[in-house]
């Protein structure tokens, strides 16, 4: 669907003279997604490790015949799946982010607004994620916020005391977050539970929890309180609680 696609081996040559072997890639503007087939191509013949990262605008394609294809987002990925496909990276695949509005509401105040209609805005950002949020987006965002894993690294999902929890490969990242059905609040003492479980085995620790998971301001002193015996009882451990 290009009339004119840049040459995969003027690309591979290119990053001959320019990367190493564990060197990683970024095309801000990756039309139909020639540099990721040339790295996986150079792969294959020298054994490198080379990552990459593909950037491309979804700018709508005129008369697209097929429907699957109807910008050059989509030409990207299609092509990296073929070779995917072609070069056996089956096992490593890849992941695609699009831009979006955060999941986590804002405070738009107006100098123009009297105190009711403050109040009102205060209180509709007291639940600060949005509704209908999915828990995967949400989690992506907090850690591209906080910077704490590589957004390649693995995420995934077990129950727990019944509540289904997420953590990534190498498990220094807990998130519970998802939505409470028929009850208004976590149970307190499952909660605790849940951490202790989970980080019996760890050194350090991120946990991202639901600020509506507490019933009141009583309830965080004492989760507090729980976290700081758990840190008394092992010194190495290290624990970073974020309520969202």
């Amino acid at each position: 669907m290009f009339d004119f696609p840049k040459p995969i081996s003027l690309i591979k040559h290119i990053l001959k003279i320019a990367s190493k072997p564990n060197s990683l890639i970024l095309d801000f503007f990756a039309g139909s997604g020639t540099t990721g087939q040339a790295v996986m191509e150079l792969n294959k013949e020298d054994g490198g490790n080379r990552k990459y990262i593909l950037v491309q605008y979804p700018e709508k394609i005129e008369n697209s015949s097929d429907p699957n294809l109807q910008t050059i987002f989509d030409i990207t990925c299609e092509r990296i799946k073929r070779s995917i496909d072609m070069y056996q990276y089956k096992e490593s695949g890849f992941k695609v982010f699009k831009l979006v509005d955060s999941n986590f509401k804002t405070f738009d105040a107006n100098p123009d607004d009297d105190i009711s209609v403050l109040e009102q805005k205060m209180l509709d950002i007291e639940n600060k994620v949005k509704e209908d949020t999915k828990v995967e987006d949400l989690i992506y965002e907090l850690i591209l916020k906080h910077g704490l894993l590589p957004l390649n690294e693995p995420i995934h999902s077990k129950i727990v005391e019944q509540q289904k929890i997420y953590f990534n490969e190498s498990k220094t990242a807990l998130f519970i977050l998802e939505p409470i059905n028929n009850e208004k609040y976590y149970d307190y003492d499952t909660l605790i539970k849940t951490i202790k479980d989970f980080i019996d085995q760890q050194e350090m620790i991120n946990i991202f929890l639901r600020d509506n998971y507490f019933k009141n301001d009583e309830d965080k002193i004492n989760f507090s309180n729980s976290i700081y015996l758990l840190k008394e009882n092992r010194k190495e451990l290290k624990i970073e609680i974020w309520v969202i």
